[in-house]
């Protein structure tokens, strides 16, 4: 899921410029490795700051997840994103340190003045991976692609103003006007993450009707074209992802030397993080992304030594959640309701999923999953998110006596089956639910088994049941088989316009009742005026107004259960030179280009 405005901003981290390769401009000559492959720089190089390091070298990391397809348009799930962003480039990139948009594949670009109209103007001389040359038309198919509802897009509903898309008009081979159906605040921020695609690669994919199965995991490598600073070299399922230099990427160090710095990139599928972190102590991972609390403490007890960096960034952006499927529709291929009516008048309560998040114990899941580095959470954001975030949100302390009473209230009531408690509702049905989750992420595995537990104080039965991951997303994202679901979304950007996909009724990542036709319930409706209405306001002030009131009625209505959110813990080898890690994700890949082997 991706979410995104800040009010206050600080400077920008990286310089425009144009390098004059021909007039005084010194360019440090690359170690042989990198010879054979540079070529002649652009004059819209992107210069980037930091610390100038050394060629060559392979870097080594791990992902929790298989990833689902190496199409980013058509795949949101963690993986499939986290390989896209080192493979692809946006048009404007949210910088994970200042937290503030800056030119990416369009140097610059301006408003009319009703905001209506953005023209935006694209670098000039820029190569695709394969060495083709970057143009309007590449932006002009992305779009085109993105909303089509053929494709179904989950980004679509995030690149719209008022539920309309831009359109998109083009002014020149290097230029782009985008006109808006109302003045907005803040687009730029959502063209981050929007890759763009290579139209002479996929536009007969996509005239023959097949593009949501182009690019999938049996693709030659050679076929997945790309503007990241890595192309893609092989892929060994359940295994490894290999990436090697981009030759025709488009940034360059304080030395005006084409980057990246790193010869390789791998990653490594490890679904176990505490296989993970057994790796990175054997030496076979050089990053971690995601460290336990347990594992933190490990290493900073242990690396008295200058072998390796560990770092506590603080409260992340997400939280771990748990959300019903309350999905009212039928299965088209069975006929016959994806829940059933038992369960889903228990699931669309809203005193019943009161009663479930006032019945978690979330201080013991703070200590005993996370060791104290976390903090309880209750609503869409985190207090790391300082201009957004409402302080005013229901809150609901572990209290035992209120979810009975909430129950109770519900019309349901308790007797006792062989020694134990047994909650049943008015048709005197004992309330049994499942809940899944992704396998292999122990902490995840761990809140389940403790909220389980939670449950079972008031007389619910949970079958918890952790999956294979490519599985789970099956279950929440297509087939909708599932009762309930424990998972801990990525939140990539601080801005609420990123969370469009998330709150809008109709849209697909709407987890407990996707692709709505129109609003279930009057708050969905709500959500919907809402949300539609910050995104078109004229300044951050009222769209402020408008997601604070966004959070009110989410922390009211519970269609997600905010549980913990945990500290960013992140470490590396020291070798690692320019390793900066961030509390957006992707926390420490998202200067990839720049990382370097001392």
């Amino acid at each position: 899921m991706k979410r995104r405005i800040a009010g206050c901003w600080m400077g920008m981290a990286i310089l425009l410029v144009g390098l004059c390769l021909n007039s005084g401009c010194s360019r440090k000559k690359p170690p042989q490795d990198q010879v054979e492959n540079w070529g002649p720089l652009s004059k819209d190089a992107l210069l980037m700051d930091g610390t100038a390091g050394r060629y060559g070298g392979t870097l080594v990391t791990a992902i929790g997840q298989e990833p689902r397809s190496f199409n980013r348009i058509v795949s949101s799930d963690t993986a499939t994103a986290d390989i896209a962003d080192r493979i692809f480039a946006d048009l404007i990139h949210i910088n994970r340190e200042t937290q503030r948009p800056e030119p990416s594949l369009a140097k610059s670009w301006e408003y009319s003045p009703d905001r209506r109209t953005m023209t935006m103007h694209l670098r000039e001389g820029i190569l695709f991976s394969d060495g083709r040359p970057f143009t309007a038309d590449d932006v002009m198919f992305t779009f085109q692609v993105i909303y089509d509802p053929k494709v179904n897009s989950p980004q679509a509903d995030q690149l719209k103003v008022h539920g309309q898309p831009f359109a998109l008009k083009k002014m020149g081979d290097h230029e782009i006007e985008f006109t808006f159906s109302q003045p907005a605040a803040g687009l730029e921020r959502v063209f981050d993450s929007v890759f763009i695609l290579p139209k002479h690669k996929l536009e007969p994919a996509y005239n023959a009707g097949s593009f949501a199965s182009a690019w999938s995991l049996t693709s030659p490598p050679g076929e997945i074209v790309g503007l990241g600073p890595f192309r893609f070299s092989r892929y060994t399922p359940g295994q490894r992802l290999e990436l090697e230099r981009n030759p025709h990427y488009w940034k360059v160090d304080a030395k005006s030397r084409r980057l990246p710095y790193l010869s390789r990139l791998i990653l490594v599928i490890i679904p176990n993080r505490e296989t993970q972190f057994l790796n990175f102590k054997s030496g076979d991972l050089d990053v971690l992304n995601d460290l336990r609390a347990e594992d933190y403490s490990i290493l900073t007890r242990e690396s008295g030594s200058s072998e390796v960096v560990a770092k506590d960034l603080g409260p992340s952006l997400g939280s771990e959640l748990l959300w019903f499927n309350q999905n009212r529709d039928i299965d088209p291929k069975t006929h016959r309701p994806f829940v059933s009516r038992s369960k889903l008048d228990w699931f669309t309560s809203t005193q019943f999923r009161q009663a479930i998040s006032y019945a978690i114990n979330r201080k013991s899941l703070v200590e005993l999953v996370y060791q104290g580095r976390a903090t309880e959470a209750y609503g869409p954001l985190t207090i790391s998110n300082k201009f957004w975030y409402n302080p005013s949100i229901k809150q609901y302390p572990y209290d035992v006596d209120q979810a009975k009473k909430l129950l109770s209230e519900a019309g349901f009531h308790w007797s006792t089956v062989k020694g134990q408690l047994q909650l049943k509702d008015g048709a005197q049905r004992p309330v049994r639910f499942s809940m899944i989750t992704n396998a292999g992420n122990r902490n995840r595995e761990k809140i389940g088994a403790l909220v389980q537990n939670d449950l079972e104080k008031i007389g619910i039965q949970v079958d918890f049941t952790p999956l294979e991951f490519s599985s789970l997303i099956g279950r929440i994202m297509e087939n909708f088989d599932y009762d309930a679901c424990l998972l801990g979304p990525t939140n990539v950007d601080t801005d609420p316009s990123g969370q469009m996909n998330l709150w809008l009724s109709g849209a697909p990542n709407h987890q407990w009742f996707p692709n709505q036709k129109k609003p279930a319930t009057p708050w969905e409706e709500r959500l919907d005026e809402l949300m539609l209405g910050q995104s078109t306001a004229p300044s951050n002030d009222e769209r402020k107004k408008a997601f604070d009131e966004v959070q009110l009625i989410v922390t009211e209505q519970l269609p997600f259960i905010y549980l913990i959110s945990r500290d960013v813990l992140v470490a590396a080898k020291s070798r690692v030179g320019n390793f900066r890690p961030t509390v957006l994700d992707h926390h420490t890949l998202w200067n990839c280009e720049q990382l370097y082997l001392k």
